[in-house]
């Protein structure tokens, strides 16, 4: 017995366009809403931890911490004018490698050589800094 063979031509249309429209309906839903609500999970749930950091952020500050954080702003502040003082700049890098192999004391900046094409390591075709280095600890 076939399926809706007791049925009229009309009704046969309309029980198809019933399931096509829950077809589209389920393929909706596993496709395009199931993930994107995955993603509004995900997204709730970072909104809510950022409403609870807030929320502590304005209770310490109502607590008086905030003296407590500019202190260590300008600490903070302070260190790192002192780490850009020791770290070198890059156009120092060739001279440091090159004091540091020669064991040389550092050099100013103001003192350091920047036209280096007449020593003899220059002459050679190495490509990198380090081959030079090695070359010249070679001869």
């Amino acid at each position: 017995m076939a399926i809706g063979a007791n049925m009229t031509k009309t009704e046969q249309k309309w029980v198809g366009v019933g399931i096509a429209a829950v077809l589209i309906l389920a393929a909706y839903w596993y496709f395009l809403y199931k993930p994107k609500a995955a993603e509004m999970a995900v997204a709730q749930a970072h909104v809510d931890s950022l409403d609870k950091k807030n929320q502590q952020a304005k209770a310490d500050i109502a607590q008086g911490s905030l003296q407590k954080l500019k202190a260590q702003t300008a600490e903070y502040d302070q260190s790192l004018k002192v780490m850009r003082q020791l770290v070198p700049r890059s156009n120092e890098v060739p001279a440091l490698l090159e004091d540091i192999s020669m064991g040389r004391p550092r050099r100013k900046p103001s003192q350091r050589r920047v036209n280096r094409s007449s020593t003899p390591s220059s002459r050679c075709r190495h490509t990198s800094p380090a081959q030079r280095l090695m070359h010249r600890h070679q001869r």
